[in-house]
This record gives structure tokens, C-alpha cells and sequence, in this order.
């Protein structure tokens, strides 16, 4: 449709800004990946270990609670390095 150049398609989907957005995503979100899977852990082995068990749920509630406050804290310097990783465009007439 001959809305972009050449030049300009390569900026925008090149295979290093590509992965360096995608592990920017990935590290963003991971923790909500990786708390349940410790509750399931902790719910299948590490409950019956007495006393880690113990232990290990007081972290996983801290974890857990501090997890969201967290996410809230570093939304700005993901959007600043999403900011940065962005190819500046010029937005078309119009838009």
C-alpha cells in the first residue's frame, strides 16, 4: 500500500529492537508468572517441610503483597526505556 519505505520498515520491526522490546515485556511481567508457580510449590512440597514451610509461606505472602506495589513503582521507568526503544516516526497529516 506503499504507506512506509523500506528504510523505514527496517527501523521499525529490525530483529535487535524486536527482542530488546520483548525482553523489556517479558521482565515486566514475569513476576506474575513466577509467584503462582511458587504457591503451587509451595502447596504440592514445601508445606509438609517443617519448619522451612513455615518460612517459605511468610516470604510468599510478602511476595505476593509486595508484588503489585512493585509493578505500580517501576511503570515509569518501563515507559521510559519503551520510550526509548521506539523509533521516532512523523505522524501523518490528519492523525
Amino acid at each position: 500500500m506503499k504507506i512506509a519505505t523500506e528504510e523505514e520498515i527496517d527501523n521499525f520491526y529490525s530483529d535487535k529492537l524486536r527482542n530488546a522490546r520483548l525482553s523489556l515485556v517479558a521482565r515486566r511481567y514475569s513476576m506474575f508468572l513466577y509467584i503462582p508457580v511458587l504457591w503451587i510449590l509451595w502447596g504440592m512440597y514445601i508445606s509438609s517441610v517443617d519448619p522451612w514451610g513455615l518460612y517459605f509461606l511468610f516470604i510468599l505472602i510478602g511476595l505476593t503483597l509486595f508484588a503489585p506495589v512493585w509493578f505500580f513503582i517501576r511503570g515509569a521507568h518501563f515507559a521510559g526505556n519503551m520510550a526509548r526503544l521506539t523509533p521516532e516516526y512523523e505522524r501523518p497529516k490528519g492523525h
